[in-house]
């Protein structure tokens, strides 16, 4: 859908450079622009059709697992009585950090840990309708329940 939304631009560009109503440099950086655009899709529809390798989810949260059931081992020593608590804020911060990079894996799945198109989308909107003097303007984005979508 976004190469062919692409394309339909790019053939009214032409339209309108044919038929006078943009001169040739205005033509020519606005094509690039579509250029960049096209290419700034194509970047982020590799990004989320690219597979994670299964070694790089499966290691982490194997080693992870692990350190976590060892640390207590480790800590018994120096916490003595307070080491169930010590270890159990220690690993639930390594556990924490496995699934924040589990969640950035893909960014693009409208979850509240992704990045938020709609806001962003939303801002490019307004930003055109502002510099083509338009006088529907629609309101950003705002939070729901603490997340920008």
């Amino acid at each position: 859908m976004p190469l062919a939304i692409q394309q339909r631009i790019a053939s009214l560009l032409t339209k309108c450079f044919n038929h006078g109503w943009i001169d040739t440099v205005r033509w020519a950086a606005l094509g690039g622009t579509l250029g960049d655009l096209a290419n700034a899709q194509g970047v982020a529809e590799r990004i989320m059709n690219t597979p994670m390798p299964k070694q790089y989810d499966l290691f982490p949260r194997l080693f992870v697992r692990i350190y976590c059931l060892l640390l207590p081992l480790g800590m018994v020593i120096n916490l003595k009585l307070l080491t169930p608590i010590g270890s159990t804020m220690i690993g639930f911060i390594f556990l924490a950090v496995d699934q924040i990079g589990r969640d950035l894996e893909a960014p693009f799945e409208n979850r509240e840990h992704d990045t938020p198109l709609n806001a962003i989308t939303r801002t490019i909107e307004i930003n055109r309708k502002q510099m083509l003097g338009d006088a529907d303007i629609p309101e950003p984005e705002k939070p729901v329940r603490g997340v920008l979508w």
